[in-house]
């Protein structure tokens, strides 16, 4: 039986690829977040979901592409982990 490894191979290279750009984003996210709630909290939450917005059209066309699936995967991890990481913040801060 012959197996092809090509496959495991990009798919734990991509993942590893989603893993970091999910902890890079996250990081923005959250960063980019409390600085700008320092300022006003409703400037930090209107700016989220208009970069959200606004990049999702781009990141819905690049979805397909062999490399750029795998980073879209982790923006897109990245956002939801850096929102969640938010919320919990802001209720048990």
């Amino acid at each position: 039986m012959d197996v092809d490894r090509t496959d495991s191979v990009t798919a734990a290279a991509g993942l590893t690829v989603a893993v970091a750009v999910t902890i890079w984003t996250a990081l923005a996210v959250v960063s980019l977040s409390m600085a700008l709630a320092g300022v006003n909290p409703w400037l930090a939450s209107v700016t989220n979901v208009l970069v959200a917005v606004g990049a999702a059209p781009a990141l819905w066309h690049r979805r397909r592409e062999p490399v750029w699936r795998w980073c879209v995967c982790g923006l897109a991890t990245g956002v939801v982990a850096g929102w969640v990481w938010l919320l919990a913040s802001a209720l048990w801060g």
